[in-house]
């Protein structure tokens, strides 16, 4: 905790109306360092939870501060989707499109 209360809060807009992000049974999201640390104390870790099917929060920037960003680039969302698929059990979304996309074909 004190190391999630010594960071500011990012918060994520997605901007495009034909995009979203899924939510998963795991509300949050550990996002690791490419050389595979999952410590919340390294800065190429990412903790995120997505809110809504167009929002996303996350603990960054330095403390006390807060910022706004809107997401436009699909891939990153895409990427963004997969790991919420893959650390959990069930995940909700507002499109069945996307399930399908993200289960391999499976989901009917």
């Amino acid at each position: 905790m004190d190391l999630l209360r010594s960071k500011g809060l990012a918060v994520a807009v997605i901007t495009n109306p034909n995009k979203s992000f899924v939510m998963g049974d795991n509300p949050f999201i550990r996002i690791r360092s490419p050389l595979g640390s999952a410590r919340l104390d390294n800065p190429e870790v990412e903790l995120l939870f997505p809110i809504s099917h167009d929002v996303i929060v996350t603990p960054g920037l330095l403390p006390k501060n807060e910022r706004l960003f809107s997401i436009t680039d699909t891939e990153h969302i895409r990427k963004l989707n997969e790991a919420i698929f893959r650390q959990s059990n069930f995940i909700v979304t507002r499109s069945h499109k996307l399930v399908k996309s993200l289960s391999g074909n499976r989901a009917k």
